[in-house]
């Protein structure tokens, strides 16, 4: 859920990158956001659709002009139909690209980097004693 409010609080930004699963997740509660409105709104109120639709235009643009940096492409791309689509499944760019760091290596804010696992620690220990 968080990368769905994240790009709500990144509406008018088209710098930067995202990756694949920031913008899926935002696709993928749009989607319910829909269906649970087509199934739970009356008939006759058919206008809270149309504007779900409008107010979700803005950050749709901003998350798919990222995912087109991500795979260092330009975001003009997301205005080709079925490329978008093909270039949306593609990983993104190890690394950094012209657009900016690869949104993977950072590590998201609250979030503490994993910590190694204590059997390879171990594993390494018994094998600098063989050497001694």
């Amino acid at each position: 859920m968080n990368s769905y409010f994240e790009v709500w609080s990144k509406i008018s930004d088209y710098s930067g990158r995202a990756d694949r699963r920031e913008f899926w997740m935002f696709y993928l509660y749009n989607t319910i956001i829909l269906f649970a409105s087509a199934i739970f709104v009356r008939p006759d109120a058919p206008d809270i659709d149309i504007v779900f639709r409008l107010v979700v235009v803005l950050p749709t643009l901003a998350v798919g002009t990222r995912r087109m940096h991500d795979i260092n492409h330009r975001g003009w791309w997301i205005l080709v139909p079925i490329v978008n689509f093909v270039f949306a499944c593609i990983a993104g760019t190890p690394g950094a690209n012209r657009f900016g760091a690869d949104p993977k290596s950072l590590i998201p804010k609250g979030e503490l980097p994993s910590k190694p696992d204590s059997r390879r620690a171990e594993d390494d220990q018994g094998h600098e004693e063989e050497q001694l």
